[in-house]
Order: structure tokens, then C-alpha cells, then sequence
């Protein structure tokens, strides 16, 4: 059985593909997107075991989300993607709270 190494991140998105290899870039600068609510995030990784134990340890969400839009600025393709899908939810989130 071959694995499958994209990872389906909500399904109501299915073109929002983050891949274990992401995943994995992600946890080793410190940040990952997560599903919160219902929403996918850029928020900063918590994890401290190996091997990301020594993965920079960001102060907030905010701090993660900063380094992902240098990044992204700088060209890198899985940064640009990464932001991409932060931004897409970030969008909705403000719809559903200014239409409420």
C-alpha cells in the first residue's frame, strides 16, 4: 500500500492541501497550521520533542505568522501556500463575525 503524503485539511476545502513534509518544514521553524474552530491557522507549535526540540520557540501566534510573511516575501514557495491558506480563513473569520 503506497502512503498518500498530502494531507486533507478540511473538507470543505479540498484545494487547501498541506503535506506531511510540510508539516514536518513547518514543526522545524516553529509553527504549523492548525484547524481551530472550524478554520485553519498559522499559529506558533508548542512541540519540544525531538526532533524539533530545538525548533524556534515563538512568543505568540502573531510572532509565527510574521516569520511565515518574511518567508513568503523572500519567494519560498511552501511559506507563500502556507499564508495563502491562513489568509483564505482569516477572510471567512472576519465575514462571520461582521455578518453576525
Amino acid at each position: 500500500m503506497q502512503h498518500d503524503e498530502t494531507a486533507l485539511l478540511h473538507p470543505h476545502f479540498p484545494e487547501d492541501r498541506w503535506t506531511i513534509a510540510d508539516a514536518h518544514a513547518a514543526d522545524a521553524e516553529g509553527w504549523n497550521i492548525f484547524e481551530a474552530h472550524g478554520y485553519l491557522e498559522i499559529e506558533r507549535n508548542d512541540v519540544n520533542h525531538p526532533p524539533y526540540q530545538d525548533a524556534p520557540h515563538w512568543n505568540s501566534d502573531d510572532d509565527a505568522i510574521d516569520f511565515v510573511k518574511a518567508k513568503a516575501a523572500e519567494g519560498s514557495e511552501r511559506h507563500q501556500r502556507a499564508l495563502a491558506i491562513h489568509e483564505k480563513y482569516d477572510e471567512l473569520i472576519k465575514e462571520v463575525a461582521f455578518s453576525a
